[in-house]
């Protein structure tokens, strides 16, 4: 969980938010992911901590405000409940719909992963979905441009 979460949160949240490092070729205008910049990550942020109170004692650490805290010692669970959790219906308010689809495809492989029993055939879907969302990642954020190798 701390692998899939901590890493994935790391390096979409980022790009997501315009923070990610960039070569001096690359050009953070043309990212058109970075969606949750200024007001829009203040008001997502608030958002995230708003539901975080509707959530109950059983989960060990509900997202807190990622505005405020996510460079302060954010949890693995956290990250998990954020990103697999709230993620596909926070996401789609802010995200441009190719890369909403996207995140959902991880989110499917990675929920499927992390459910106490899986079979076979929910083995094989979890795969699949999650080499989409690998394929469709390399073309939409990397876009096999060598400056973005890092994004991978």
């Amino acid at each position: 969980m701390h692998l899939l979460c901590l890493n994935i949160g790391e390096l979409l949240l980022p790009l997501w938010h315009g923070q990610l490092k960039c070569d001096p070729t690359d050009k953070k205008d043309s990212w058109d992911w970075a969606t949750l910049v200024n007001n829009t990550w203040i008001e997502h942020g608030k958002l995230v901590a708003e539901v975080t109170k509707h959530f109950s004692s059983f989960f060990h650490h509900p997202p807190r405000n990622p505005v405020e805290k996510i460079s302060s010692g954010y949890k693995a669970t956290e990250y998990w409940l954020y990103i697999f959790g709230l993620g596909p219906g926070f996401f789609r308010a802010v995200l441009p719909k190719k890369y909403w689809r996207n995140v959902c495809k991880l989110v499917h492989g990675g929920r499927i992963l992390m459910q106490r029993s899986i079979n076979s055939a929910q083995v094989r879907e979890a795969h699949s979905f999650l080499i989409q969302f690998v394929e469709e990642f390399k073309h939409l954020y990397y876009q096999w441009r060598p400056d973005r190798l890092h994004f991978c």
